[in-house]
Formats: structure tokens, sequence, C-alpha cells
């Protein structure tokens, strides 16, 4: 199984247990969110930065495999401290199936650019770039597909990339569908607004890192999130939290031992 999904699972598992407040409190310092360096290009200088900076995980873009495969491998090499994923903006089949076969842990897709073979590949954990505007019912469908968690990438609001609105859209899919949910931070979120997302149901953030960010912006970031108050008591953000369990269900008695 991907490393990276598991440590999404790990993170959802660990906010929903039943703990003590001392333990609750002793669990958050592990850090209630991931951090991942999205890098902007395939550049091992970049990958180097996430590295040093202590990022969880590194996301790398890329366009056509057959021409950057050689940046690819030089920038998955220069970062060896946590499971690497990419990000593809168009892959045929036969290119998701190589990079099935690399070195590689996750892959980042959208739904309109990529063939429905990649939800068969087995190597990868696989992330859906999902478009916000779905319906409803699209976005609770994706519990049924063969991905393992949804990124918010696009921009929310007027021009205001931390508004409201984002708060608002994160906790609609939070509350549609299992699935963990990233949210791609193109600049370092204070700490209000670091809370708000933790609290919508974000699971990691993928902060866009190049060679000239400092390794101090990620590390910072992650100590940020370590330091962010224990949600509130009997937050739940999951449709299942919502919706009444089926009368017939509801209503059955529990069953009685046999003597």
């Amino acid at each position: 199984m991907s490393k990276f999904i598991e440590k999404l699972e790990a993170i959802s598992r660990k906010e929903s247990s039943p703990i003590g407040f001392g333990a609750r409190a002793a669990a958050q310092k592990s850090g209630s969110m991931l951090v991942v360096a999205a890098l902007t290009n395939t550049d091992p200088a970049a990958a180097q930065v996430a590295e040093q900076g202590g990022a969880d995980a590194a996301l790398i873009p890329l366009g056509i495999l057959h021409r950057e495969r050689e940046g690819l491998e030089a920038t998955m090499s220069a970062f060896t401290s946590g499971p690497r994923g990419v990000l593809v903006d168009y892959a045929t089949a036969e290119e998701a199936a190589e990079l099935n076969e690399m070195d590689l842990d996750f892959l980042v897709f959208r739904a309109d650019r990529t063939p429905a073979a990649v939800l068969g590949l087995e190597n990868m954990g696989k992330v859906l770039e999902i478009d916000t505007s779905l319906s409803d019912s699209h976005i609770r469908a994706t519990d049924a597909m063969a991905v393992d968690a949804m990124l918010v990438s696009e921009y929310m609001g007027h021009g205001i990339a931390y508004n409201v609105d984002l708060v608002l859209v994160l906790s609609r899919l939070a509350m549609l569908t299992q699935k963990p949910i990233l949210l791609l931070a193109p600049t370092v979120p204070s700490a209000d607004e670091l809370k708000s997302f933790r609290d919508a149901g974000v699971k990691a953030l993928l902060l866009a890192v190049d060679a000239e960010t400092r390794p101090e912006d990620i590390s910072s970031l992650k100590k940020a999130i370590e330091d962010l108050p224990p949600p509130a008591r009997g937050k739940r953000r999951h449709a299942e939290a919502l919706l009444p369990l089926p009368q017939q269900r509801a209503l059955e008695p529990p069953e009685e031992e046999e003597e």
C-alpha cells in the first residue's frame, strides 16, 4: 500500500479515536496535517529543499513522460526521506502504467484528463484533483471509486486564496465523502488559517516549493501544525455523522445470545 496514503489514514484514525485529554493533547503534537512539498517543476534543487525542510512527502509535476523522464528521475533521487508522488496534467494509459512501475508512491490526476485504466493501478496511491463545482451526488460517488484521497487545488472566492468560501468548500467535501482531503497552499498559511483548514477536514497541505524556498518555511509550517490546539471534542465532518441510520437498522433489537 502507498506509504503516503497510510500516513493520511493514520491521521484520520488518530483524530477519531476516543482518547482522554492527556493522550489527546500528546497525539496532537505529532501533527494533525501532513506537509507535502509540491514542487513547481522537475528540479532536483527544489527536491533538496523539501528534504532539508523535513517534508512528509514530495509531489513532482510531470508534463510528457518521454520528454521529462530524466528530469523526473533526477528529482526523485534528490528526495529520499519520504514518499514521492507525481502530478500529471495528462497521461495515456501506457504512460500511467509506466509510472506505476517506477519508484513512485502516489499519483495525482484530474478526472477529465485521465484514462479510466489509472483506477486499476496497484502500486501507487491515487489522489483525485477534484472539481469542487460537482454536484453532491457526484462527490458522494467518489467513495465508490478506487481513489484514496482528494486534492483541492483551485483558488476560491474573489482572488483571495484563503477566505471563508474556501473553508465552506472544504467543509462541504468533508461532509460528503470519506476520502482524506488535501489542499494546495501557494503560500504559508497563518496559524488561524491552519486551524480553519484542520477543522474543515484537511489532512494534508501541499506547500508550493521551488529552489528559492527556504527549508525553514517547511519546518516552521510543520511546527505550527504541531502547535495547533486540539480540535473541539465531538466535531465530526463526514457525511455519516449527518445522515440518520436506515430505519430498519435503527429499530433492530440486539440479538440475544443462545443459552
